[in-house]
């Protein structure tokens, strides 16, 4: 059986990103330290190479996360459905950031401190929030 290496890049800001071909092509770092704590991202791109338009979005956000994060969570606690879902689970923390092919637009991904499996995934168009998605 042949197995295909991923393919990785070395950003200068980002760090290693790897290309993953399941369940579609996207790039996915190593833990990221930033001002709001270490993250994960993801990027879409082709089996070449990450979205430039993507890396510099990605970039310009994990520089001052914290307004985002902070909205995220905010949009969140102010959605019925997520406050059900979340509530009694412990505190929501920053997982990462997932990028899209669609300009300015990206996912908050939130974790909650009791229910490891938790994902709440809160979506954002051009720095404003405008969906969430909970899954566990």
């Amino acid at each position: 059986m042949f197995w295909r290496k991923s393919k990785s890049v070395h950003d200068r800001d980002l760090g290693l990103l790897t290309c993953h071909r399941k369940p579609f092509v996207h790039w996915a770092s190593e833990n990221i330290p930033t001002p709001a704590g270490d993250v994960l991202i993801n990027v879409p791109g082709s089996e070449v190479a990450p979205s430039a338009s993507a890396l510099a979005l990605a970039k310009k956000l994990l520089a001052q996360p914290q307004a985002v994060v902070a909205s995220a969570i905010s949009y969140v606690r102010g959605n019925p459905t997520a406050q059900e879902f979340i509530e009694g689970e412990g505190d929501l923390t920053l997982d990462g950031f997932s990028f899209t092919d669609v300009p300015g637009a990206f996912h908050v991904s939130l974790a909650l401190s009791k229910w490891p499996d938790a994902m709440i995934n809160v979506e954002f168009l051009e720095g404003i929030p405008c969906g969430v998605s909970l899954a566990d």
